[in-house]
């Protein structure tokens, strides 16, 4: 159910929250019902969290042929609905150390862009050390993918923290950011509105940065309170601290071009070559 191959002047986002485990297929579930409650027939992009289909609790295993079984339904689900599907992030395995990645994939089931975690979370948060270099490689390199004509940038997680990504991104003329992640709760109830809203505002795009709820890596409690932003900063739609949820929203061009026109701050902008090298 493949829908027209054209460009949108409004992009209908929907966005996932779950609750991810170490069990891939009660993974699956949560993603496969959160879909279940939304006419797909409404929905041009589906995005879900970072981790979505395992997330390390305790153990450091990752499930043998993990990536590809999942890659498969995503594939069919994403071709059987006619939508294009951010997978929030996956292990990415191979070598001694696995990438943390998000794969992108067209309403016809095909991969078409990837992106790895260029920021890695070596943080201590609750007494516990996250340390993520011990396990993954970092990426080096932004990407955008073009979706029905929206320009997005990809990032994950901790990238949020980084606001020169965010510029790069601004100078590529984006029209929105997913930040797909699993926040902790601590970190969160500080800085995760803050940081989504300022990413928004200071780039005039959207935000779309959906959350893990739960326990999630190190046993460490993750935030939930999966939202989307305005240019404007103002927030569409969020889910609640807690359980699997999702929300729909639509994002707009006419309102990225009126923030951008009443405000032009790329046309201000004095560093836009600066090198942070």
């Amino acid at each position: 159910m493949r829908k027209k191959d054209r460009d949108k002047a409004c992009l209908s986002v929907l966005l996932i929250q779950m609750a991810s485990g170490e069990d891939p297929l009660e993974n699956k579930q949560q993603m496969l019902s959160e879909l279940a409650r939304h006419s797909m027939d409404d929905v041009d992009l589906v995005i879900v969290p970072e981790m979505f289909n395992y997330r390390m609790i305790q153990s450091s295993a990752v499930p043998a042929n993990l990536m590809a079984d999942t890659m498969v339904w995503l594939s069919d689900m994403a071709k059987d609905h006619g939508v294009y599907v951010i997978a929030g992030s996956m292990i990415e395995t191979g070598g001694d150390r696995y990438c943390n990645t998000t794969w992108v994939l067209d309403d016809g089931g095909r991969i078409v862009e990837s992106y790895r975690k260029m920021h890695l979370f070596d943080a201590v948060v609750a007494g516990v050390n996250m340390g993520e270099s011990n396990r993954f490689l970092a990426g080096n390199a932004p990407k955008c993918v073009s979706i029905y004509g929206w320009c997005i940038g990809l990032s994950i997680c901790y990238d949020i923290r980084f606001p020169e990504l965010y510029r790069h991104y601004f100078l590529e003329q984006v029209d929105a950011v997913v930040i797909p992640s699993s926040f902790t709760y601590e970190t969160g109830a500080k800085h995760w509105e803050v940081l989504c809203r300022a990413r928004a505002i200071e780039n005039q795009c959207y935000v779309v940065a959906p959350n893990q709820s739960g326990v999630g890596a190190r046993g460490v409690r993750t935030y939930g309170r999966s939202l989307a932003v305005d240019p404007d900063g103002l927030i569409l739609a969020c889910c609640d601290e807690t359980g699997v949820s999702s929300v729909r929203v639509v994002l707009d061009k006419g309102v990225i071009a009126t923030v951008r026109s009443r405000i032009p701050v790329k046309k201000h902008c004095r560093l836009s070559n600066l090198s942070l090298t």
